[in-house]
């Protein structure tokens, strides 16, 4: 989103759209952090201009599980941001850096391992 926020907010558009009075819609996006950090972002409100910047701030485990509900009004419930209870805890990892958070880190180079 920080190199063309104009396309990330298209993305926004297009799924985030009101279901009918009276019915209901999931839809699953599998996507890298920053997409739906920016989709958070903009589901919570915050501006097209400022929403690139804003996700900034949050840090998601790697395949955690965000849910955003989207009302028939056109208005969005903010479930859970970045739940991974169904991660095993030695598997969480943030950046590729293993641990329960990120100030397990003591820098150097990143922690990589393949499951």
């Amino acid at each position: 989103p920080s190199s063309n926020p104009l396309r990330a907010e298209e993305v926004f558009l297009r799924l985030f759209v009101a279901p009918q009075q009276g019915e209901a819609d999931t839809l699953l996006v599998v996507a890298h952090n920053n997409i739906i950090l920016y989709l958070l972002m903009r589901a919570a409100g915050v501006p097209i201009e400022r929403a690139a910047q804003a996700w900034r701030l949050f840090h998601l485990r790697h395949a955690s599980v965000t849910r955003i509900e989207v009302q028939s009004t056109g208005s969005c419930h903010i479930v859970c941001i970045g739940a991974a209870g169904h991660i095993p805890h030695t598997s969480v990892t943030w950046n590729n850096i293993v641990g329960a958070d990120m100030s397990a880190w003591k820098g150097g180079k990143p922690d990589r391992h393949k499951f």
